[in-house]
């Protein structure tokens, strides 16, 4: 087949006027590559349109970040009744206002400022510090907390029950479930979270055995809790023929017991006791407990494994109350005891 090669011209608009076409015989045309002329840079090349870089990370939002921070905290196991019923709520009480978490230590130190107790300012620094280390270490968000003082620990006595307030919480007329709830709390010290509905695991029959019981514990930290053969029977009493897999405690619709309506019942019994003077609280039972187990004579590691302490530290605080027993037991007693020799 004979072919011919013809230069393009503008009869084929199709075609750039720098390349050639083949002509076969039979008058098709197809497009072939362009002859060498030259250099081949001076073909025009197209140029690419350069787009401005966009950035692709976005400011991090309070609700994201506080969302992102719950997750986190189930992921390192922490308590979730903690987070859920602490943490979170005042993380949000304090960002109400901002789209973008704020890094201002001044802004920090405002919101702390607006509490006037010092301990609760103290936890509310730690609540601020978890967090926004938490976003320091995912997010690379510049942490306010070392320009903020961490308040020093208020070294007050927390509130206690006196031996005449004890002998009338003791006596007090209430049912068997109220009954049962006032003297494992008084026998044994445990937080409302260790027999109540926390993160679905209350205290249940099948946890009682002969001389301890087995309560789950703060952050799913399981331990044994020792109890007098009488307090067992009491529990026990209550299961009237209920499976062993049943929580101990349970309310008016027969679900488990939670923490707030385990408050309603111990403040309930305070105000029939005609107990004044101290927070009508469980805690206000377990500092007791912390107190009376010293005074008697009590171990400090003893009393930190019964109450469920991560630290000795914290368990330390209950010497102050035995102290204090021993010296207003030396008023009551000791003879000329207020005298003072100058």
């Amino acid at each position: 087949m004979k072919l011919a090669r013809a230069k393009t011209q503008n009869k084929f608009p199709n075609f750039h006027p720098n390349l050639t076409t083949v002509t076969y015989a039979d008058g098709k045309m197809i497009r072939s590559e362009p002859e060498p002329q030259g250099i081949i840079e001076d073909i025009p090349q197209p140029q690419a349109q350069l787009q401005p870089t966009q950035a692709t990370t976005q400011p991090l939002t309070t609700t994201a970040a506080i969302e992102e921070f719950t997750d986190y905290s189930k992921l390192k196991e922490l308590s979730e009744y903690t987070i859920g019923n602490n943490y979170l709520p005042f993380l949000r009480r304090s960002f109400k206002d901002y789209r973008l978490v704020p890094t201002d230590h001044r802004l920090i130190r405002r919101i702390l400022a607006q509490y006037t107790n010092r301990n609760t300012r103290r936890t509310y620094w730690l609540y601020f510090s978890t967090f926004y280390s938490f976003l320091e270490q995912e997010h690379d968000i510049p942490n306010p907390m070392p320009r903020v003082p961490k308040p020093k620990e208020d070294k007050t006595l927390p509130d206690h029950l006196n031996p005449e307030q004890k002998a009338l919480l003791v006596k007090v007329e209430l049912s068997p479930r109220d009954r049962a709830i006032l003297d494992i709390l008084i026998v044994t010290g445990l937080r409302p979270s260790d027999i109540a509905n926390v993160n679905g695991r209350p205290l249940r029959f099948c946890d009682i055995y002969e001389g301890h019981i087995e309560v789950a514990g703060k952050g799913g930290k399981g331990r044994s809790v020792p109890i007098s053969p009488e307090l067992r029977v009491e529990l026990l009493a209550l299961q009237n023929g209920q499976r062993a897999d049943l929580a101990v405690f349970s309310n008016n619709w027969g679900r488990p017991l939670t923490t707030w309506g385990l408050r309603k019942v111990v403040r309930r019994a305070f105000i029939a006791a005609g107990i004044t003077g101290v927070s009508l609280t469980p805690y206000t039972i377990r500092h007791s407990f912390g107190g009376d187990f010293l005074a008697a004579g009590g171990n400090l590691a003893s009393l930190q494994r019964i109450l469920g302490h991560a630290s000795v530290k914290t368990t330390m605080r209950y010497t102050h109350l035995s102290d204090k027993a021993v010296v207003d037991d030396y008023q009551r007693h000791m003879p000329g005891a207020n005298y003072c020799l100058l």
